[in-house]
């Protein structure tokens, strides 16, 4: 957890270049925090979220606001009422969207950061794209996609209206859930015991993982085929080893390969 945090001013900058494409006006915000390893926790609407890794002592937090607006004054106006709002809350590093704007804007994060314990990210109208972490990923969104690659962990993630494409990774556990979304899961590596959970309603799953390990696999599509390189339990509650992987959709197919 985080024990403490060294705000460090000497490279915190902020600057007003204003890109215009029709009338989109843009700033850019930059602040980087000095912190030990903790959890982070980051929330945003309309607009993408990237995490990271980088090797450094610091958190470094780059975000775009952009705006629409009839010209540069008026620019200027709504987008200051777009505030990045970063602060040190219970042992975790908050990073948060607030604003008084309804529609018209839009901002994008990209976070580098050295490590985290826990990292929790709720978006609404965004993708989130995480590379290169290590620790307890939980994601919920709404109208937007999970991408994650080379992370090694524990992963939860909830959408309504999107996908969960992970590869290269190392999984403990895994929960996916999802109204109108689908799931593409490459694991790179499985660390016993583990639990791969995916729930869908309207979409597919595919999953690659490899076939080096005793696990059971139970596969449901309602209105669907199933179609697996290993066998398939008919039901939940007869898998028998502590490994498993569950997989329901109620409207699309599942697919189940052995990593080759």
């Amino acid at each position: 957890m985080l024990k403490k945090i060294i705000w460090v001013p000497l490279v915190f900058f902020s600057c007003l270049n204003f890109t215009e494409t029709g009338k989109r006006y843009s700033k850019n915000y930059v602040k980087k925090i000095k912190i030990e390893p903790g959890d982070l926790h980051v929330k945003n609407q309309n607009g993408n979220i990237i995490l990271n890794h980088w090797d450094s002592l610091y958190v470094k937090v780059i975000a775009e606001k952009s705006v629409k607006a009839e010209d540069e004054k008026e620019a200027k106006d709504l987008l200051k009422k777009i505030d990045i709002k970063i602060e040190k809350k219970n042992n975790a590093l908050f990073v948060e969207t607030e604003t008084s704007l309804k529609r018209n804007y839009d901002v994008n994060y990209k976070i580098l950061l050295p490590s985290a314990d826990e990292i929790t990210v709720n978006i609404y109208n965004g993708s989130v794209i995480i590379k290169g972490l290590e620790g307890s990923f939980k994601l919920k969104a709404v109208n937007g996609n999970f991408n994650i690659k080379k992370s090694d962990g524990d992963f939860k993630a909830e959408t309504v209206n999107g996908s969960f494409n992970i590869s290269d990774c190392a999984v403990k556990t895994l929960e996916f859930k999802a109204i109108n979304g689908s799931a593409k899961i490459q694991v790179d590596y499985l660390l016993n015991p583990f639990k791969i959970f995916v729930k869908i309603t309207n979409g597919n799953i595919n999953i690659v993982i490899p076939g080096n390990e005793e696990f059971s696999v139970y596969a449901y599509a309602e209105n669907g085929k199933v179609n697996s390189d290993f066998p398939i339990y008919k039901s939940e509650d007869r898998t028998k080893t502590d490994s498993k992987v569950l997989l329901q959709t109620v409207n699309g197919y599942i697919s189940v390969k052995k990593k080759k």
